[in-house]
């Protein structure tokens, strides 16, 4: 194994320690910042600051003979220009010579992060246990890490990784230590997956498959895009699959003010209007958007640039029962389609004219707004129309109407 101190020499004689100094229990390397996580299966080093994600690396690592050590360790030592000190042999100074490149990071005696001078080893397990960089890599990452900075050392055969874009795929590698465990690994894929908001996206028997092919195979999954109700971003996200927007129902359930009725047997689920149909994957059900503007009514705006799905929905109830309708903005105010408010309120459209957007109910004469040939009227003349009362909350997006009005009762 590759010393770099020579120091060590004569402590090898006595230390035989291939795991590394603790991380204290319950402190997650991730969390850290900056921390280093190394998959040893995939050949993948990643910089993490803040808990994110910000530089990832190909690597080479241990041959199986003489693998990388797998645990929780700390940068302990770094140096510039080291010395390659191979047990039997002539010290190495630095230079073109030199395997450890010239950078030295250590995380355990004996092991190290560290520059090369075979850039081509780079994705192999090749080394002496020791992880190998490009060395203007190494060179980067030295400047990045202090001293104590967290080492996290995995072997993890599968991955899910998410892009910037949402993106989200599964990679598997091989085994190249023959650990086996195939199967507990695709288990925990699988309810990882779940865990995440793809419940069934990929089964366990399925994961299983890929891992046994012993191969390095990237599947893409699907795209995770971030949702918006009236103007607020909520935690839960849409799932883009096989170009098919689904948002989560259980999301529109806690957050949209409309009674939502799922049946499971049929597959459906409905407001007040018509059923839509609904998919279900690992227990949860799922809406497509498609469906969406027929079973809620207001606006929905997939933004592909922002991966953003933006859901506009006024809820509309008439004597605190919801009422199908479309709203849209006319100036600083909601107007509210006519026909389906007059309905709930037992009134009729004695007679419309959309020429002159001229509307009579009961008798009673009012100016509409035509939207797609309908008659459209703003709150602001509710009571004249109706002789109802009208609450609209704009924070929350809700239009209230009680008829009779309460000055009226």
């Amino acid at each position: 194994m590759n010393l770099v101190r020579a120091a060590f020499v004569a402590a090898i004689c006595f230390i035989l320690l291939i795991g590394g100094t603790p991380v204290a229990a319950g402190e997650s390397a991730e969390k850290v910042f900056p921390a280093i996580r190394i998959n040893v299966a995939a050949r993948k080093l990643e910089l993490y600051v803040d808990g994110q994600v910000v530089k990832k690396y190909r690597v080479a690592v241990g041959k199986p003979s003489t693998p990388t050590p797998l645990g929780d360790f700390f940068i302990t030592y770094k140096e510039v220009n080291p010395w390659w000190f191979p047990l039997g042999k002539s010290p190495v100074p630095s230079g073109p010579d030199n395997p450890l490149g010239y950078r030295w990071m250590e995380f355990a005696p004996m092991y190290g992060i560290h520059g090369t001078n075979a850039p081509w080893s780079i994705g192999s397990a090749v080394s002496n246990g020791c992880v190998r960089m490009r060395e203007e890599d190494a060179e980067e990452l030295f400047a990045l890490v202090p001293l104590r900075t967290p080492v996290i050392i995995t072997y993890d055969r599968a991955e899910v990784v998410t892009g910037q874009d949402g993106s989200m795929s599964l990679s598997v590698f091989p085994d190249i230590y023959e650990r086996g465990g195939a199967l507990p690994e695709a288990r925990a894929i699988a309810a990882h997956l779940s865990a995440i908001g793809l419940p069934g996206i990929l089964g366990e028997n399925e994961i299983l498959s890929l891992l046994n092919k012993n191969e390095e195979i990237t599947v893409r999954l699907a795209r995770q895009v971030n949702v918006k109700i009236n103007g607020r971003l909520q935690a839960e996200r849409a799932i883009l699959r096989d170009e098919k927007l689904e948002i989560p129902l259980e999301l529109l359930r806690q957050k949209i003010r409309l009674p939502l009725i799922f049946d499971a047997a049929a597959r459906t689920v409905r407001a007040v209007g018509p059923a839509v149909p609904a998919e279900i994957r690992g227990g949860k059900a799922y809406v497509k958007a498609e469906f969406l503007p027929r079973l809620l009514g207001g606006e929905q705006v997939f933004k592909d640039a922002e991966n953003c799905y933006e859901i506009v929905l006024f809820v509309v109830s008439v004597n605190s029962r919801p009422v199908t309708t479309d709203v849209v903005m006319i100036g600083n105010l909601p107007a509210i389609a006519v026909a389906p408010v007059a309905e709930a309120l037992g009134q009729k459209i004695d007679q419309w004219e959309s020429r002159s957007g001229t509307l009579w109910i009961n008798g009673r004469k009012a100016i509409a707004f035509t939207v797609a040939g309908k008659p459209y009227i703003s709150i602001a003349g509710i009571y004249d129309l109706f002789q109802a009362y009208v609450c609209w909350d704009e924070e929350e997006h809700t239009i209230e109407v009680t008829y009779p009005a309460p000055q009226d009762q």
